[in-house]
């Protein structure tokens, strides 16, 4: 049996806006207006086709998990997995220096993660609920 697989490159050209986001980061902030410390590791996977983030939100004080994701974002889309045991479709787009990740589906929160490299080279990130009016709502911002 022969198997042939076509050249192709190793990172797809739109993943790189995901680039000033690779690596591990780790910071603090607010998660429902109570302090958390947070964890985070973007990387490129499965032949670079893939960038994935493993997020981890834990209690400064005990270091106590509160909440952990992971997603896998190919080009313009993807999937988020959380300790919540939510499983929800996301689409992204690339703005600048942010990363705008939508999330959701009717029938579930829907939601949308901005994540941003400051000037001195920090992450940003604030994550937003939309209400049943249609506004948005900041629930969790951190810098790592």
């Amino acid at each position: 049996m022969f198997c042939l697989l076509a050249a192709q490159p190793a990172i797809t050209a739109e993943l790189t806006a995901f680039d000033p986001f690779l690596g591990m980061w780790a910071g603090s902030g607010t998660l429902w207006g109570k302090p958390a410390a947070i964890q985070l590791q973007w990387k490129r996977t499965l032949a670079g086709k893939f960038v994935s983030l493993d997020f981890e939100v834990s209690d400064p004080d005990s270091r106590k998990s509160l909440f952990a994701g992971h997603a896998m974002y190919p080009a313009g889309q993807g999937t988020w997995h959380d300790t919540n045991g939510a499983v929800y479709s996301i689409t992204w787009t690339a703005d600048g220096d942010n990363i705008v990740v939508e999330w959701g589906q009717p029938g579930v929160p829907i939601g949308k993660s901005v994540y941003s490299v400051r000037t001195g080279g920090e992450v940003e990130i604030a994550d937003f609920v939309r209400n049943k009016a249609g506004s948005w709502r900041e629930f969790a911002h951190y810098v790592a």
